[in-house]
């Protein structure tokens, strides 16, 4: 989300009216997440806790508070 100029405008704007500081990643660092992804994944398969793809169910409105972690 970093690299949309929109919402950081509208996260500054929020802030701002709350005096809440915002720090937006600068452009270089918020190209593709791929090596992150990468490493969750590698973390959630040496936990050994993973289930098989088919168990998995998937909702992409999902908030990311809502979701269980069994990997730590």
């Amino acid at each position: 989300m970093a690299a949309n100029k929109r919402f950081n405008e509208m996260l500054a704007s929020m802030c701002n009216d709350r005096n809440a500081k915002v720090y937006i990643c600068p452009l270089k660092y918020s190209g593709d997440q791929a090596a992150m992804i990468a490493y969750l994944g590698m973390k959630i398969f040496k936990s050994e806790k993973y289930s098989r793809i088919e168990d998995y169910d998937i909702n992409p409105r999902w908030r990311v508070d809502e979701i269980e972690v069994n990997w730590k």
